[in-house]
């Protein structure tokens, strides 16, 4: 049985982030609407960190669109599947080790990422079940301190005819992307 109360906080915070990603994107980050087709690229004026390779850095690419999509639609088969090994391989670290954190995927074989594997799946499986579909329907990259984060969001549509909304955020991990957070 879900905790209503614990679901309306989460929406709340959700909604909270999808107001400030609305204002990012409103203050001249790019994005893109899948239904749409339009896009919106960053600007001259928008700041771009010294750290940062270029101001393409932050110009999505359809190649990049396409491989962070084709994440999300993995997450979501391992979740449905219980496949909880094979996602590890598309989970950002987050562990205690410095040099890897933000910078690595998850070992499955290490007890504890196993555990953060398992616990992040479980999640992505409360959002999985009775999913009939879901539409990518923004695309919006945003510079922090981890690097660059690919975020797609997403509507979903359950089985039940309700819609929920799930902000997927993702880093390049050498030359594949990898899913380090979700709102």
């Amino acid at each position: 049985m879900i905790d209503c109360t614990k679901l309306l906080v989460r929406r709340t915070q959700f909604l909270l982030f999808l107001g400030l990603l609305i204002g990012l994107v409103g203050c001249g980050q790019p994005a893109e609407s899948e239904s749409e087709g339009a896009t919106t690229p960053a600007t001259e004026s928008t700041p771009t960190p010294p750290e940062s390779e270029g101001a393409s850095d932050l110009i999505p690419t359809e190649a990049d669109k396409a491989a962070c999509k084709a994440v999300v639609n993995q997450i979501l088969e391992y979740a449905q599947k219980g496949e909880n090994k094979k996602a590890a391989d598309i989970l950002v670290y987050r562990g205690d080790d410095e040099a890897r954190r933000w910078k690595d995927i998850c070992r499955y074989d290490d007890p504890q990422e196993q555990v953060f594997v398992d616990k992040t799946l479980a999640t992505i499986q409360v959002i999985a079940d009775g999913l009939a579909s879901h539409d990518f329907t923004e695309f919006i990259l945003e510079k922090e301190y981890e690097g660059v984060w690919y975020v797609w969001l997403v509507d979903l549509k359950y089985d039940n005819g309700n819609t929920n909304k799930q902000a997927f955020a993702m880093l390049k991990i050498g030359d594949r992307f990898a899913l380090g957070d979700m709102e």
